[in-house]
């Protein structure tokens, strides 16, 4: 092997590592990204049934008090 054939085999690998860096690096953040929203969502969901739950109660409750004279 001579050094130019070695010197294009480093160059080759470094390309091929620096492109699975850069697919490794974009799967990591779209993961990172979709539990967040997943995170967010959940939260999300739990406070609006939360809401809705009290406010059916606060209706309920208040459902005479406009039937007064």
């Amino acid at each position: 092997m001579t050094v130019g054939e070695v010197l294009g085999f480093i160059g080759i690998n470094a390309i091929l590592i620096a492109v699975l860096q850069w697919l490794a690096t974009i799967w990591l953040k779209s993961r990172l990204e979709a539990s967040i929203r997943h995170e967010y969502d959940v939260a999300l969901t739990k406070l609006q049934n939360e809401y809705d739950r009290q406010w059916s109660y606060f209706a309920w409750n208040n459902d005479g008090v406009n039937q007064l004279p």
